[in-house]
């Protein structure tokens, strides 16, 4: 007697759609094997669409065909197998190399009835339903979207409800509209951030997504700039076709465009933000952390000596003094780069002035050289970019430049140069790019590494 797998599949995971699906197939099936003597070895079930491959329980059944431990497969129809052609052309192979049989109430396929061309037909077809369901698809969203009602999940405030003629429409949701509608009346005051919009209303206010959980950081910015709320929206995402929607729009287009206003206000960086050459581009000896700069504007109090920032200020934290009235305050301005800690908070290295660590720098400049034959080509590319008309020391023009330049030249020298930078106990080092070299320092490369040209130059120049 042949023995079989039965395979039954529905095309969705959820539990309360084609929920009679796979037990009516499996009757069937069991029916029909009763009824032509076919000995089923497992029932094997799965709720996945078969548009795309990737199926545990479809590449369970053949891995298991290819072990031989069924002659073949027993399901409803061809289309419950494959919808694609990677699974179809799986199924036809095992026919032709292992000799498994499908069988149908309606038809049987293997390599002896030589039917395997209406197979190929069939899969087709299979595949052909999935593609113009997904044009159809796409094409009822859009067709929903240009008649005013936004597809898919609503924002916050609003939920998908089903009228009577089965149609989804967008409706107010009565548990939060209210509530998002005074998340925008306490940003339209200009008086709280986002941020403490969101802990108000998940603190004071108790608020809940639809799922029980709190307001997300990135739901109350996705709120406020959200166009939806004033009444249209964009669909498909980044096609910048907008449609006018028909439901109840939670404030006033003006409403809106205030809080872009109050948006694009609390995002932009103070104009008086300081500018240093060597952010980002220092790594701490100690921990690895990134390091940072940080300018200090602070006064020691005349009176109580008590150390303090006062550019906000106008008296003294401590003893209340006016500002106005101390005698000869000292005051003091610096600037130094210090650890982030992100990597280590306990990390005890210490932080260096400004001032020392350009110096340093400056220092270390003094030691880079160049291989002759770049040297030559750097100093006559200087030269004629300069429009000189005797030969420049490049390297010495950057050294003579650096300590007079810009923070944005300073940088640019050093991203030039420098491959990287470590701060350890107040002291800077770097190491190169190529070609550049130390002076007085043996590089990690091979030694011969910028030999060769350098000896072809030195020939050059003796025979010149």
């Amino acid at each position: 007697m042949p023995i079989y797998f039965v395979y039954s599949r529905k095309s969705s995971e959820a539990e309360d759609r084609q929920i009679l699906s796979i037990d009516s197939q499996i009757s069937e099936l069991k029916r029909y094997a009763v009824k032509n003597g076919v000995k089923i070895a497992a029932v094997m079930t799965e709720a996945k669409s078969a548009k795309a491959p990737g199926r545990p329980v479809f590449n369970s059944l053949m891995e298991r065909l290819y072990r031989g431990e069924a002659d073949g497969i027993l399901c409803w129809k061809l289309d419950r197998l494959a919808r694609n052609p990677v699974d179809g052309g799986a199924i036809i192979w095992a026919m032709k190399e292992h000799g498994v049989k499908i069988i149908t109430p309606f038809q049987t396929y293997s390599q002896s009835e030589d039917n395997v061309v209406w197979m190929y037909l069939e899969f087709g077809m299979a595949q052909k339903y999935v593609d113009d369901l997904s044009k159809n698809v796409k094409r009822g969203l859009r067709a929903k979207a240009e008649s005013g009602w936004l597809p898919g999940p609503t924002p916050l405030g609003y939920q998908n409800h089903l009228n009577g003629d089965s149609r989804k429409t967008v409706v107010r949701d009565p548990k939060r509209f209210d509530l998002v509608r005074r998340c925008w009346d306490l940003m339209l005051t200009g008086k709280h951030t986002p941020a403490e919009i969101r802990q108000i209303a998940n603190a004071a206010w108790g608020f809940r997504t639809g799922r029980g959980t709190p307001m997300a950081r990135s739901t109350i910015y996705n709120l406020f700039s959200n166009p939806f709320y004033h009444g249209v929206y964009e669909y498909p995402k980044g096609s910048d076709a907008w449609h006018t929607g028909r439901h109840t729009p939670m404030v006033t287009e003006e409403e809106f465009d205030t809080v872009q206003r109050l948006l694009s206000r609390s995002r932009k960086m103070p104009k008086n933000r300081k500018v240093f050459a060597f952010t980002g581009l220092i790594r701490c000896g100690g921990c690895d952390s990134a390091v940072t700069a940080e300018e200090k504007h602070q006064l020691i109090c005349s009176r109580c000596r008590h150390k303090f920032a006062h550019r906000s200020k106008e008296v003294c934290p401590w003893c209340r003094l006016p500002i106005a009235e101390m005698k000869n305050p000292l005051e003091l301005n610096y600037a130094y780069y210090h650890c982030t800690k992100s990597q280590n908070p306990a990390c005890a290295e210490l932080g260096i002035a400004r001032k020392d660590l350009e110096q340093q720098v400056n220092r270390i400049l003094s030691e880079v050289r160049a291989p002759m034959l770049h040297e030559l080509w750097l100093n006559r590319s200087y030269t004629r970019l300069s429009g000189a008309r005797e030969d420049l020391d490049m390297l010495a023009g950057v050294r003579n430049t650096f300590p007079s330049a810009t923070p944005e030249i300073q940088r640019q020298i050093v991203t030039s140069m420098f491959s990287g930078m470590t701060l350890k106990d107040r002291t800077v080092t770097a190491s190169l790019k190529i070609p550049f070299l130390f002076r007085e320092r043996k590089l990690s490369s091979p030694p011969d590494q910028h030999s060769f040209g350098e000896k072809a130059v030195e020939k050059h120049v003796a025979g010149a």
